[in-house]
């Protein structure tokens, strides 16, 4: 067993301030909802944005998604540096990220730099969750942590309610632009009282203890390996637009003519260059792993489906061709450069389902909540973007009671299953309900609470993979939980916006951007219910811990 592990299970929490440990988890929950108000805030900004950028419905999408393409690929790597460094640097830097990307997306003039400010805010955004529970998990006894969690997503649902109505408000009187340098100003003030408050530890570590974390190189050369080849998933969808729009601006080439001219060597030369570097990556090893074989066809097959029926930009050409030749190469590769700790979690199917689960569950707050619900209300109420801001908020006021109350139900019977399957259950009928049931306004503000309120169980999935995985991998594993349930927003805000465009008929409004029906509105939003529908699906194979925490060993 780790030393380090065996060590952090006999600390006397009694012996800390309480104080102290109030003070320096609130804190680190502070940064997360500062960071949920970055992130729902185009949804009161999308009038704006279409203006300002000349956008479709599946661009605003994808430009709000952005900040789920960083989040999502971070999450793994964050845990493995939470694991080995601790949160105080990592909030700090986490946060300066979040400024500037804020900077970033206020002064951008093209959609490319728009995008990469997101995807900036998405960097800095992807260490609050994981450095928010590790200090639970390094300040409290695991007997809090479920309970910690649900306040966790309290604080940080109301950073939900005041990126809606109250930031509509701010942009009503100053401009988008403006909204966001407040943003901007407001985290790097925040970054400054994360480094002088926040602790690592209650208790020091003794030069034992130190010695038996991994040596430095070797863990960061694991993680960083593996991290490459998470990115690989998303570079082809947010790069393409800044590589394009600097190509343009700075040295006057239009993008499309170098495709056609260079395409067949591009091809070769992104093929090979996959190649090699999935072979520098391999080359050292010795086990062999099942699942690489399956991953590199997998690849293969899906790069190559998108390559031969996809109009593709440079930039995304070759991406897509390195990443084919990267998984060519891997079908001949002996195992997967996946430090330790995570391939311990990793294998573990509990873990995959729990988070296929919370993913699943997330898709009406990220798809409905973070973007589409403004718009929706606005065209079905005829009403205001801030009035429709403030009943969309209705859905974090619900997180804010719902995170909460299920953390402490759940500790309180001793379950995680039966409530998870109570709140997807729940939560199925509540979004099928504002989709389609005649309400009136002061209705929908109901229901738009209980779907808050019902949806935020699926946090019971992160303490069942705490449970099951070893308190020093706490990071990781909950990194590895966040990146499938984060990947959700990546998915539903882009996918939400592409079913509006198929069905758009090419109507304006009097300020030239394009007109959704209600009709048009209903339909792309029934992929919501369709994902509550397929967690609820889940639910048989998730596996009851009854609240009790079991240990993950690494050899």
């Amino acid at each position: 067993m780790n030393t380090l592990e065996s060590t952090y299970r006999q600390f006397d929490y009694s012996q800390r301030s309480s104080v102290k440990a109030a003070i320096v988890w609130g804190l680190a929950a502070l940064f997360y909802f500062y960071e949920l108000m970055l992130l729902v805030s185009p949804s009161v900004m999308l009038d704006d944005l279409t203006q300002s950028f000349n956008t479709t419905a599946e661009q605003l999408g994808s430009l709000a998604a952005c900040y789920y393409y960083a989040y999502a690929a971070m999450q793994i790597p964050v845990g493995l540096l939470m694991d080995r460094f601790g949160p105080r640097i990592l909030l700090t830097i986490a946060c300066l990220f979040c400024t500037a990307g804020c900077l970033i997306f206020a002064y951008a003039q093209t959609l490319g730099f728009a995008e990469l400010g997101r995807f900036v805010m998405g960097i800095g955004g992807a260490f609050a969750v994981v450095g928010c529970l590790k200090l639970a998990s390094l300040w409290f006894p695991v007997n809090r942590f479920a309970l910690l969690t649900g306040i966790m997503v309290a604080v940080g649902m109301m950073g939900g309610v005041f990126g809606q109505a109250p930031v509509a408000k701010l942009v009503m009187l100053v401009g988008w632009r403006q909204a966001i340098i407040y943003g901007a100003i407001v985290g790097a003030l925040l970054s400054i009282v994360i480094w002088f408050v926040i602790s690592d530890h209650p208790f020091k570590l003794s030069a034992a203890q130190k010695q038996a974390l991994p040596p430095f190189a070797q863990e960061i050369n694991a993680w960083l390996k593996f991290a490459l080849i998470v990115l690989m998933f998303f570079l082809p969808f947010y790069v393409p637009s800044l590589i394009e729009t600097l190509l343009r601006v700075y040295f006057h080439i239009q993008a499309n003519l170098i495709q056609s001219a260079m395409q067949m060597a591009g091809l070769l030369i992104c093929f090979y260059a996959g190649w090699f570097f999935c072979h520098a990556l391999y080359r050292r090893t010795q086990k062999e792993n099942k699942f690489r074989l399956l991953l590199g066809i997998t690849g293969l097959i899906a790069g190559g489906y998108v390559l031969l029926t996809h109009q593709l930009h440079l930039s995304q050409f070759c991406l897509i061709v390195l990443s084919i030749g990267f998984f060519a190469r891997l079908i001949f590769a002996k195992s997967l450069p996946i430090p330790p700790g995570l391939f311990e979690i990793m294998k573990m199917p509990q873990v995959w389902i729990a988070s296929l689960y919370a993913g699943l569950m997330f898709v009406p707050t990220t798809g409905f909540g973070q973007l589409w619900g403004v718009p929706y209300f606005t065209e079905r109420f005829q009403i205001e973007k801030d009035a429709a801001g403030l009943m969309v908020s209705m859905i974090f006021f619900g997180w804010a009671f719902g995170g909460p109350f299920y953390g402490w139900l759940s500790d309180r019977i001793g379950l995680r299953k039966l409530p998870m399957g109570v709140a997807a259950f729940l939560s199925l009928i509540v979004m099928c309900a504002i989709l389609y049931a005649p309400v009136t306004v002061v209705q929908m503000n109901i229901l738009m609470f209980l779907l808050g309120a019902c949806s935020s169980g699926f946090i019971l999935a992160f303490g069942l993979v705490r449970e099951i995985n070893a308190p020093i991998l706490t990071g990781t594993a909950i990194g590895f939980i966040n990146t499938l349930n984060n990947a959700s927003g990546a998915l539903a805000q882009p996918v939400v916006g592409k079913l509006l465009d198929k069905q758009w008929d090419g109507v304006v409004m009097a300020n030239g951007n394009p007109l959704y029906t209600l009709q048009m509105y209903n339909d792309a939003l029934l992929f919501l219910p369709i994902c509550l529908v397929l967690a609820l699906i889940l639910m048989p194979f998730i596996k009851e811990t009854f609240c009790r925490p079991t240990v993950t060993r690494l050899e």
